[in-house]
């Protein structure tokens, strides 16, 4: 199993790097050697969609669903997935519908409906939607993330600060939040407390670089451009 997971999390930065050939070839071949695994790990299942396998997806999740009956909560969502990945946004609503209204605790009912909404252009529901997963579940950052990342992108910087503000207090030892709510502060124009924020992140998250890069980028903006070679230098 260890195995499998690392050679998932391989397949998926390939697929970050723009390699989705590479890493469709990773994720075959452990299908041939490890099927059960592949069918019933939702980080697997999700990787194929986002891989571009649509059709064969949905094949898999017909087979799965009769095989690995107690799995049927991942493979609703996943099923949600498809549609959306495919672009199917009507359908993929119709199906978030019903992974919310069998399984409300499945965080994917609210992220996928959302994202759904916000292409469609309605936003406010969108909102709306995101929201109400957030306040059924509390504990899930990826929920939060994207609660915030709506914000922001429509520009509502004192909500997206709001929001980046519960992520980071709720999960501080990830660097989004941090990252989030310093951007929101410099899109409102308070430098100075964006790098007091960069500066405590600098601080908890030492291992993480990507606070120390977002200082530099700072120096740039504030026009200090030695403050800023000495930051990058560092890094």
């Amino acid at each position: 199993s260890h195995f499998f997971a690392e050679q998932i999390d391989l397949a998926k930065h390939e697929l970050n790097f723009g390699s989705t050939e590479k890493g469709l070839q990773i994720w075959r071949r452990l299908y041939v050697r490890f099927p059960d695994l592949c069918l019933t790990s939702e980080k697997a299942l999700n990787l194929f969609i986002d891989l571009g396998c649509h059709d064969e997806a949905d094949v898999l999740i017909m087979e799965a669903r009769r095989r690995f009956p107690r799995y049927k909560a991942i493979y609703a969502a996943a099923f949600a997935r498809v549609a959306y990945r495919r672009g199917d946004l009507d359908e993929a609503l119709r199906r978030c519908d019903e992974v919310r209204r069998r399984f409300p605790r499945i965080a994917d009912g609210y992220c996928l409906a959302g994202a759904c909404l916000a292409d469609l252009g309605r936003d406010d529901e969108a909102d709306a939607m995101l929201a109400r997963g957030v306040s059924k579940l509390s504990s899930d950052m990826e929920l939060h993330v994207q609660y915030a990342q709506h914000a922001a992108r429509r520009h509502a910087w004192e909500d997206a600060f709001r929001r980046w503000e519960v992520v980071r207090r709720q999960f501080g030892e990830n660097a989004v939040g941090w990252l989030g709510a310093a951007e929101c502060l410099k899109q409102m124009g308070r430098l100075p407390e964006a790098e007091r924020l960069l500066s405590d992140a600098c601080e908890y998250l030492d291992k993480n670089p990507w606070p120390f890069v977002e200082l530099a980028h700072l120096a740039t903006l504030k026009g200090d451009s030695d403050d800023a070679a000495d930051r990058w230098e560092a890094i």
